[in-house]
C-alpha cells in the first residue's frame, strides 16, 4: 500500500521491481498450471479456470475504461462476479478433493478391519485362532463370573491326524481338518 500511494523517488523504482516480480510470479504459475494440465491433471484444470477469469478480468480494468462501458461501478462489478466464480470453481476443487480423501479414508478403515480379522481367523477353517478365541470368550467369562453363573466350555481334539497327513498328504489333511 505505501509503495502504491508513494510514487516518487527510490520508493518508485521499489514499486515496479515489486510490479515486475508480481508478474513474473502470475507467469510462473501459468507455465505450471499449463504444464500440469498438458500431463492430464483434472486439478490443475479446475484450478486454472477458477485463476484464469479473475486474472483476465483484473488485466481487463486495468487496460480498459470498464465504468464507461457500465454505469457506475463496473469494474468492481466485473471483479466480484470474477470473485464469485473463483469461489464456486474452488469450492468444486475442495469438494472434490475432500471426497478424495474421504474415499481413501474409507479404504484404509475397511484394510484395517480385513486386517484384524485376518489376525483372528484361522485362514484354513474360518475358525478363531488363540487370538480371536481369548478376545471371544472374555466378555463371556466375565458375564459368568459378574452374575456368579455356571460356565462350561467344550473341548475335543482329532486323534492320530498326523496318521492322516503322513497317509494321504497335507491337502487331504487339510479337507478334514475343514470338514471337522
Amino acid at each position: 500500500i505505501p509503495l502504491g500511494l508513494l510514487r516518487t523517488g527510490p520508493i518508485a523504482t521499489i514499486s515496479n521491481l515489486l510490479g515486475v516480480a508480481v508478474l513474473l510470479d502470475l507467469l510462473l504459475v501459468a507455465l505450471c498450471l499449463a504444464l500440469a494440465w498438458r500431463r492430464g491433471s483434472r486439478k490443475a484444470r479446475l484450478y486454472t479456470a477458477a485463476w484464469a477469469l479473475p486474472m483476465a478480468t483484473l488485466g481487463l480494468i486495468e487496460f480498459a475504461d470498464i465504468d464507461v462501458w457500465f454505469y457506475g461501478a463496473g469494474s468492481q462489478i466485473l471483479v466480484l462476479c470474477a470473485a464469485a466464480w473463483q469461489t464456486i470453481l474452488l469450492a468444486v476443487a475442495i469438494s472434490r478433493a475432500s471426497g478424495q480423501v474421504r474415499i481413501e479414508r474409507d479404504l484404509a478403515l475397511r484394510s484395517e478391519a480385513q486386517a484384524q480379522a485376518q489376525a483372528r481367523l484361522d485362514p484354513l477353517t474360518g475358525l478363531r485362532n488363540r487370538r480371536g478365541f481369548m478376545e471371544a470368550i472374555a466378555p463371556m467369562l466375565e458375564a459368568a463370573d459378574r452374575e456368579g453363573a455356571s460356565f462350561a466350555l467344550l473341548l475335543f481334539d482329532v486323534d492320530r491326524f498326523k496318521l492322516v497327513n503322513d497317509t494321504y498328504g497335507h491337502d487331504i489333511g487339510d479337507d478334514v481338518l475343514v470338514a471337522i
